[in-house]
């Protein structure tokens, strides 16, 4: 790029930060143009603090010095079959409301915004686990038809073009449709979604590496029954992505 046409760049850069200044996604905080993130760096370190230490299986936050290969006390006693969890942080607090207000479309650019901060924040994860599929947890068809914002779709289509990794929305589908799992006590979750979800016929998996993703793990039901019918498909392997990780409810 010759200095002149740098110098251009710029000159536009600056008019437009002039004319439509950038602001934070949570807090409408003013944002230099340069920002990657459409996240103040305050709102960035409160919505994923990177001093947490995290449980390499489920990602819940756990104490130092920690080997959490095999799991954590959050989630030991649980059978997994996916590889590890992915995600910004606990579903508390400033995380929560954040992902509630992108999801209900209260603001539906911070879907966007969390989705960057999770792929800056997990970057290293991502880029070991070498996943070469992407693929959302489905909602149901009646779903689609009175909401406007899938959450799940709409991060997995984010780190799609952020990882430069292929997504397919069409292997699995969700056959069923069953009650809300939050609003469902941790008992009625993991009966809630038996034989919900299906595979697609006619579509090889064999070998694949695949990237799970939905906007929230709590008890981890939603995604072992989505894994446990791509493994049954051939898939190699499967690790999951989310926005958050639920604690306790």
């Amino acid at each position: 790029m010759s200095v002149a046409s740098s110098s251009f760049r710029q000159f536009l850069g600056a008019g437009a930060e002039l004319l439509f200044p950038a602001s934070c996604h949570f807090c409408g905080q003013h944002l230099s143009f340069e920002s990657q993130i459409s996240l103040c760096v305050e709102c960035q370190q409160k919505l994923s603090p990177s001093a947490c230490n995290r449980c390499e299986r489920c990602s819940a936050v756990v104490g130092p010095n920690l080997e959490t290969l095999n799991g954590c006390v959050h989630c030991r006693k649980d059978v997994y079959s996916f590889q590890s969890v992915t995600s910004l942080g606990i579903y508390d607090g400033l995380l929560k409301s954040a992902v509630l207000q992108g999801k209900y479309g209260v603001n539906p650019a911070l879907l966007t915004s969390l989705t960057d901060l999770l792929h800056a924040s997990g970057h290293e994860r991502f880029t070991k686990t070498s996943a070469n599929l992407i693929v959302p947890i489905p909602h149901h068809w009646t779903d689609r038809l009175v909401k406007v914002s899938q959450a799940s779709t709409n991060v997995a289509n984010r780190l799609s073009r952020l990882l430069n990794v292929p997504i397919d929305r069409h292997i699995l589908q969700k056959r069923v449709r069953t009650a809300k799992q939050q609003s469902l006590n941790p008992t009625a979750r993991r009966q809630n979604l038996k034989s919900a979800f299906r595979v697609s016929n006619g579509i090889d998996l064999s070998g694949l590496k695949i990237l799970l993703v939905d906007d929230v793990l709590t008890t981890g039901t939603t995604c072992q029954r989505a894994t446990r019918l791509l493994l049954q498909s051939g898939v190699d392997e499967v690790r999951v992505a989310v926005l958050a990780r639920g604690i306790g409810a």
